[in-house]
């Protein structure tokens, strides 16, 4: 079966992007749009490398992307796609992920069944395909309520539940809600919602 790895990437620190979300920016909106939001340490550049070391078998590499060029070696498994690519004119210019997220589905060639990532977001262990997909089934567990009785349901939950412990130990009053992890996306699904 035939997956893909979808990310979105922005260069927060590049002069351009600063200026032109600044001229599209409503006042309201500056409290919530902090530079911290938007600052490239290259993060992509080892998020990718992860995929491509411990994800083999994914077929493609997808990154959108806002007219920048990600900081990434050339390889034919990865392909940039511009947000005029996918998204409708209309709603262009947009600093919003929901927006962006809302048209990946429309990225040319884009397999059935993909996985999405924020651009900093980075495997550091080998995810088999075991991992997401059984038999013809896709799996998807609940990532927002991990708990003692499901964090051994697979390797990759376990580490998401180990990484929440982690943050408990840092500072008991953390309630972490982890929704920046990968998440396992049908195509169709996404045009039948869309």
């Amino acid at each position: 079966m035939k997956i893909d790895m979808v990310f979105t990437y922005c260069d927060g620190t590049d002069p351009k992007f600063i200026e032109e979300k600044n001229r599209f920016l409503k006042e309201k909106d500056k409290i919530n749009n902090k530079p911290i939001r938007y600052i490239n340490i290259n993060e992509i550049t080892y998020s990718v490398r992860s995929v491509l070391k411990f994800m083999p078998w994914i077929n493609m590499i997808y990154i959108i992307t806002n007219k920048q060029i990600p900081p990434i070696e050339l390889n034919p498994k990865v392909k940039i796609i511009d947000h005029t690519e996918i998204i409708p004119k209309k709603y262009l210019p947009t600093f919003n992920s929901d927006v962006i997220e809302s048209f990946i589905h429309n990225i040319p060639e884009l397999s059935e069944i993909f996985l999405y990532n924020n651009d900093d977001m980075m495997h550091t262990r080998n995810v088999d395909i075991s991992d997401i997909i059984q038999g013809n089934k896709l799996i998807f567990r609940n990532y927002y309520n991990i708990t003692e009785r499901n964090k051994d349901y697979n390797e990759y939950l376990k580490r998401i539940y180990l990484t929440s412990q982690l943050f408990k130990q840092v500072n008991p009053s953390i309630k972490l809600i982890n929704n920046h992890h990968t998440k396992f996306l049908r195509k169709s699904t996404l045009k039948f919602i869309l």
